[in-house]
């Protein structure tokens, strides 16, 4: 029964990190990583696939990559600007969720917590922004060492063990 529970709960993370990966274009071994950092605070992998989600359809408005500007995304907009971060390269293109996060995460480790990181956090990434800000506030080097603590340990998944696992379940 334990071993059951186990596996359930490995395929259950497996399909997380899959989910985040394919909504947000993170790389198999930053999603499992930041998923691993988000369960360790007690924050729901529910709440950080919709946060990202959320950054993600708000990044491509505000940038001008797909849809019409919406409130949410010109509120996007400003308050990547009070951090500091330009969403586009050198070249005038979209930057990857995958290059923001680290800047991001530093500049709400310099907001640190409190009334304008909630409003911050609200513009970036929706209504369950508050719910993300214990990990937003660690700044990047700190997740960096969890990343790197969870694959000394063998918990990143990489795109081969999350093939293999979604095998298990076929």
């Amino acid at each position: 029964n334990q071993l059951q529970r186990a596996t359930q709960q490995t395929l259950e993370y497996a399909r997380s990190v899959e989910t985040l990966t394919a909504q947000t274009g993170l790389s198999t071994q930053s999603a499992s990583a930041f998923t691993l950092a988000s369960q360790q605070l007690g924050i729901n992998t529910d709440t950080v696939q919709e946060a990202l989600r959320t950054f993600s359809d708000r990044l491509g408005r505000a940038t001008g990559l797909f849809g019409e500007p919406t409130k949410g995304s010109k509120d996007m907009a400003r308050a990547m600007k009070e951090l500091g971060i330009s969403t586009l390269d050198a070249n005038g293109n979209v930057r990857s969720l995958e290059d923001l996060l680290p800047e991001i995460f530093d500049g709400f480790q310099k907001l640190g917590p409190g009334i304008k990181a909630t409003a911050v956090a609200t513009a970036l990434f929706g209504q369950r922004a508050d719910e993300m800000i214990p990990l937003l506030i660690r700044g990047s080097a700190n997740i960096e060492d969890m990343r790197k603590r969870a694959a000394d340990l063998g918990l990143v998944l990489t795109p081969e063990r999350t093939d293999n696992l979604r095998d298990l379940t076929v």
